[in-house]
């Protein structure tokens, strides 16, 4: 199969749950060696199908339903006049199978800090004229593969580390990164 064929069926995938029409995502990236411990599990669990790359490894805040295609632009003026984004540590403690046919193997991640930070944006985004979250609970999730019938590992605390969510991203409709800053 070609590349470009890979990447749309990818991007067709991705939009699976998604809305239709314009859309933004606010992310917070893994960087550095905590990269490296994601990727050498991936490797452990011997994962099949489309792994996530090491330097894509995120949380996503909130998705966004948006009515403009720039949309978006407003989002990231409010993270620009931030006076520092959060770096937040949060933990690695589970596996779980999400997706509509149940084939995105992810790790559950916990952190009080990144469900404050989770309110904290939401709020800003709904008093700001943002449609609300599709999802009616937060549940921070790193995608480890996609993969039809993925089967769930068996939990072991050696798996078990933090991770810092530390690189701010926003994305398109297209997935351009139209903002980055790592903080």
């Amino acid at each position: 199969m070609s590349d470009i064929l890979l990447e749309n069926l990818r991007k067709a995938y991705i939009q699976l749950d998604e809305s239709t029409g314009p859309t933004f995502c606010y992310m917070l990236y893994i960087t550095g060696s905590d990269r490296l411990k994601l990727k050498e599990l991936q490797d452990k669990l011997d994962l099949k199908g489309e792994k996530t790359p090491k330097d894509e490894f995120h949380v996503t805040i909130r998705y966004v339903r948006a009515k403009k295609s720039d949309d978006w632009k407003f989002f990231v003026e409010y993270l620009k006049r931030q006076e520092k984004l959060p770096r937040i540590r949060a933990k690695i403690s589970g596996f779980k199978i999400l997706g509509k046919d149940k084939d995105c193997l992810t790790l559950t991640v916990e952190s009080s800090e990144l469900d404050k930070y989770f309110e904290k944006v939401n709020k800003w985004l709904t008093d700001n004229g943002y449609a609300k979250s599709d999802y009616s609970t937060y549940k921070p999730h790193i995608t480890l593969t996609e993969q039809p019938n993925v089967e769930k590992p068996k939990w072991s605390s050696d798996y078990e580390f933090y991770v810092d969510l530390s690189m701010h991203i926003v994305s398109d409709t297209d997935h351009n990164k139209v903002f980055k800053k790592e903080s």
